[in-house]
């Protein structure tokens, strides 16, 4: 488990987490996963979506440092404190799990972060206004092996949770199905 403070101007929250994920970048808060009381996950769901300055520790059990994996063999170290929330907000899940008790999850709206790393957590992604590229379904594992081979993909592993950010243009995705079709990677046949 993983404690989470919250502080700030007439702010003092800590709650436990199970599963909490950062953008390497810039120690943005991706994915956050929380067990706490209903009104608790009100009051971090306003402060994960508000303007307000707060400053955001996430601690292991023992109250050590964070670590976070950028991908399958590096890991970078997050201080404890200074974590970041999204700009564009999060979206919130919450489940009933007993008396009072709820599971949340906090999920960026950032463009192109992929909280589902699958391929059809990527289809989904793909499948929005913003990527105007006609693909297939069955197009995507070489899609995101050439876009990997390209680094347009960031895989981030942190506190059990695996997310990624796509850092491609829509152009650049154009470029990568174009280039797969002239190589005979993909088709149209059924």
């Amino acid at each position: 488990m993983l404690r989470v403070t919250f502080t700030g101007k007439e702010i003092g929250q800590q709650v436990l987490a199970d599963r909490c994920s950062c953008h390497a970048k810039d120690g943005t808060i991706g994915y956050m996963s929380i067990i706490a009381h209903g009104k608790t996950i009100k009051q971090i769901g306003s402060i994960m979506n508000s303007n307000r300055i707060v400053e955001i520790r996430v601690e292991d059990s023992e109250g050590g440092t964070a670590r976070f994996r950028t991908s399958l063999d590096t890991d970078f170290i997050i201080p404890t404190y200074g974590l970041k929330r999204s700009e564009l907000g999060y979206e919130r899940y919450a489940y009933a799990i007993g008396y009072d008790k709820f599971h949340a999850a906090f999920v960026s709206k950032a463009v192109g972060f992929v909280s589902n790393v699958s391929e059809d957590g990527f289809w989904e992604e793909f499948k929005k206004p913003r990527w105007k590229t006609p693909m297939l379904r069955r197009w995507m594992r070489p899609v995101l092996r050439e876009m990997e081979d390209r680094e347009y993909i960031k895989l981030h592993h942190s506190f059990n949770v695996w997310c990624a950010e796509i850092s491609a243009t829509p152009e650049q995705l154009d470029d990568v199905v174009k280039h797969l079709v002239e190589i005979g990677k993909l088709d149209f046949t059924e």
